[in-house]
């Protein structure tokens, strides 16, 4: 197979920590059908279409075609970054494996100059490895093909135009040839605004060869800045990933997502900077700098940091359906009438499913002493006004079922605090403790 062009691609330019997401190229052969659209089930499909289906879901080559050829979407290693592997190949005699650069100044884009080649013997390969004279880039389409060994001396000795080493062909007088696209280990993340939790941000593309984690850190990358939050992710490409952080974002705040390996015990994230040989390292380029990207965060006013969901079993108890993110739950879920721990100076929202029946309340709680009884004090309320309700520090706001306060003010943290909830309609016994945590 000839180049489709004599001119030599581009210098591509120096990687970056971050690649610009305009350089990732989509895969659109990784989009598949719709059930209905597929034709597994037509009798009309031939036998050929089947045999090359099942040949791209195992492991082994199953057709009896004598030459044949596969290879598959990769990141390549962060250290290997000039190598891809090819998954299968399958020869009657010695050949070559080539792997061609996309012609993107072709009219029709399809394999141009050839950037690697290895020698294989007859028989069927997996996992072949191909050195590139060139480091690869995000979203780089390659081809590769099936070459002969006409004079079989294992020295790959095609030039344009020439005999030699050869493209090999089908039945159908068709050169051996698949396409794939590589991309390399990289975080791709922009600047937002966190308009939902200012305790979750997003990372837009990470591509990881294996299995890994994405960690934020506070300020710029250059910092090396406090982890506060951490997300798994797997392995190969993974878009729009949720990260939750351990405190609120702060509005203009400039954060840095990095990029860790996941090599010790399987979804627990092990890092530990002390010690040079940890486990779930930040993972490095062939340059020896760190896979990570910078973005800076807006977070609006009255956004809450931990959204809390609350429904009810009878008119008995508060039940805790859900916590968001899900590590501030500890403590909370499937207990009745939970204990609520609540940090100073953080954003809640509580959306309660039982607002109809069991309107939720924050109190001072009531006592008794030396024979005087005093009741409970409401200072937020979903039925009635509370003391605390015109509080500009709190910025009480009912919506729906939906509440959202601030633990701020002489309400939660002055001499007499919020100290225990209860349902307006149930005060006896849905009821429980309030602590509030200061940093």
């Amino acid at each position: 197979m000839s180049a489709c062009s004599d001119d030599s691609p581009s210098e591509r330019d120096e990687r970056a920590d971050v690649i610009d997401e305009s350089d990732v190229k989509q895969d659109e052969d990784a989009i598949e059908p719709d059930a209905g659209e597929q034709d597994a089930g037509d009798p009309d499909v031939d036998e050929a279409d089947a045999d090359e289906s099942d040949a791209d879901e195992s492991d082994t080559i199953s057709t009896d075609a004598p030459n044949l050829i596969f290879a598959d979407d990769q990141v390549v290693a962060a250290a290997e970054s000039n190598q891809v592997t090819i998954r299968q190949a399958k020869v009657e005699a010695d050949a070559f494996v080539v792997v061609h650069q996309e012609c993107i100044d072709c009219l029709v884009p399809g394999p141009g100059e050839i950037v690697g080649h290895v020698a294989i013997e007859a028989g069927d390969h997996s996992d072949i490895a191909v050195t590139l004279d060139h480091n690869v880039s995000n979203g780089q389409t390659y081809y590769a093909m099936l070459h002969e060994d006409t004079d079989a001396d294992g020295t790959f000795d095609f030039v344009e135009g020439g005999q030699a080493d050869g493209p090999l062909s089908d039945e159908t007088n068709t050169s051996l040839v698949d396409s794939f696209v590589v991309n390399v280990a990289s975080i791709i993340v922009t600047n937002q605004t966190l308009d939902d939790l200012s305790t979750t941000v997003n990372i837009s593309e990470i591509y990881s060869d294996g299995a890994g984690w994405v960690v934020i850190r506070e300020g710029a990358c250059a910092d090396d800045g406090a982890l506060i939050g951490e997300a798994s992710t797997q392995d190969g490409s993974t878009v729009n990933l949720p990260v939750s952080l351990y405190r609120p974002a702060l509005s203009g705040e400039t954060l840095c997502a990095v990029l860790h390996a996941d090599t010790g015990l399987s979804g627990n994230f092990e890092f530990d900077a002390n010690n040079p040989d940890t486990e779930d390292a930040p993972v490095q380029l062939a340059d020896d700098s760190i896979v990570r990207a910078q973005f800076d965060v807006m977070v609006p006013d009255g956004v809450p940091a931990v959204r809390i969901t609350l429904s009810n079993a009878g008119d008995q108890e508060y039940m805790v359906d859900a916590v968001e993110p899900h590590f501030f739950g500890a403590g909370l879920l499937d207990v009745g009438n939970p204990s609520m721990g609540l940090m100073n100076g953080w954003r809640y929202e509580i959306v309660n499913l039982a607002t109809a029946e069991q309107p939720f309340e924050f109190i001072v709680k009531g006592s008794t002493a030396g024979g005087f009884e005093t009741a409970d004090l409401i200072v937020l309320s979903q039925a009635a006004p509370g003391t605390g309700e015109g509080d500009a520090e709190i910025d009480w706001v009912e919506d729906g079922n939906a509440m959202r306060f601030t633990v701020a003010g002489e309400s939660w943290t002055g001499v007499i605090n919020v100290n225990g909830y209860r349902s307006a309609n149930a005060t006896g016994r849905m009821r429980g403790d309030v602590a509030v945590y200061i940093q």
